[in-house]
């Protein structure tokens, strides 16, 4: 599917990976982590315990650099939110920033 895309003329690929509780199999991740990231990026989840036993997500360290992702690493972690409310963190945080940098490229997001 990554590939398709590339045929398309697709610039930039950016995928959230959705896994509530579920480990990804280490084939698939490493195959992922083959694809060149000039144009291909990866993030997601990652389940914690915090104080009392309370569960949390963050970040996650196993996708791509998550570097760019600081400020919202930072807050996930302060808020210590469930699944569903930092999946729309960061699904929205991603989405956002493509828009951004598509506007001041002057581009139109693919």
């Amino acid at each position: 599917m990554i590939e398709t895309f590339r045929r398309l003329g697709s610039k930039q690929l950016t995928v959230a990976f959705v896994k509530y509780g579920g480990v990804v199999p280490s084939a698939y991740l490493d195959v992922l982590l083959d694809v060149p990231t000039d144009h291909f990026y990866m993030s997601g989840l990652q389940l914690k315990v915090g104080p009392k036993n309370k569960i949390y997500y963050s970040v996650s360290p196993l996708y791509s650099d998550s570097s760019k992702l600081k400020n919202l690493y930072d807050r996930l972690e302060k808020e210590k939110l469930g699944f569903l409310d930092a999946m729309k963190l960061l699904s929205g945080h991603l989405f956002l920033n493509l828009l951004l940098d598509s506007y001041q490229k002057k581009e139109r997001p693919s």
